[in-house]
């Protein structure tokens, strides 16, 4: 279409942002940019500089990828109740190829990390050394 200028895609600094105290100015401005980006976008690229190339390579490597590497049985043990169905394992939805998802309830608390490790690596016993 001529003449009709591309958006792009909303870049949100969380670096003000404490994740273990939601609320605050930072917060709240940042929750407005994220829902704002959500209903325009669909989605948005999260900038966090404390989080360095090295870490994130190192989080995604390390973790991330041996997580959804996982069988799909491992994955449905993070479940949580019909009551509560976007805060476990989301995955094999019709029309979604591909798709996965999985979630911490209370993610910023160590003692539900660890849980939720155990929870997929049950046979590590307290060997779940790189969720502290």
């Amino acid at each position: 279409r001529m003449g009709r200028k591309a958006k792009k895609l909303p870049q949100i600094d969380f670096s003000l942002v404490v994740p273990s105290t939601p609320g605050g100015e930072a917060w709240e401005e940042a929750r407005g940019k994220v829902m704002d980006a959500l209903a325009t976008f669909g989605c948005f690229e999260a900038q966090y500089p404390a989080l360095t190339p090295q870490l994130r390579a190192e989080l995604f490597d390390g973790a991330v990828r041996p997580l959804f590497a996982l069988p799909a049985d491992a994955k449905r043990r993070n479940y949580y109740g019909a009551d509560r169905p976007f805060h476990g394992y989301l995955g094999n939805i019709p029309g979604f190829p591909g798709y996965e998802s999985l979630a911490i309830v209370d993610g910023t608390k160590d003692e539900s990390v660890r849980d939720f490790a155990r929870l997929m690596w049950p046979d590590a016993g307290d060997n779940n050394d790189g969720f502290r």
